[in-house]
């Protein structure tokens, strides 16, 4: 996955050249195992909180409800509360080496209200 993909990194790294010397230095992020709790996602298809925000609203990403570009104004409220990714020795294959992300609002967050968690799986 390009940061470019992904719109935090976007917004934090700003240029194509920033983007590119941050591929550099992370490397080649398929030969390592990406679980982690919080922080920021490493998507394989592409940002998911304009899906998670959505789908929050019985939308999908295609939608053509006039709610879609209000709604997408709150999708910098989602949070990446954990990514979990394939590993095959442990068992824990999703989909084609995919990886499962778990989404929760900032404000959810904060309530712990662990019921409004959204979970999305992507493969390569």
């Amino acid at each position: 996955m390009a940061p470019d993909e992904s719109a935090e990194a976007r917004d934090i790294l700003g240029t194509p050249s920033a983007i590119e010397a941050y591929e550099e230095l992370i490397g080649a992020s398929d030969d390592r195992l990406n679980t982690r709790l919080l922080g920021h996602p490493d998507p394989l298809q592409g940002d998911m909180q304009d899906t998670c925000q959505l789908a929050g609203h019985g939308l999908w990403d295609g939608s053509s409800d006039p709610r879609v570009a209000e709604l997408r104004r709150g999708s910098g409220e989602w949070r990446l509360l954990a990514q979990i990714d394939s590993h095959e020795d442990l068992g824990m294959m999703w989909g084609d080496c995919g990886r499962l992300y778990f989404w929760i609002r900032d404000a959810d967050l904060r309530t712990r209200n662990w019921d409004a968690v959204w979970a999305i799986m992507q493969c390569h």
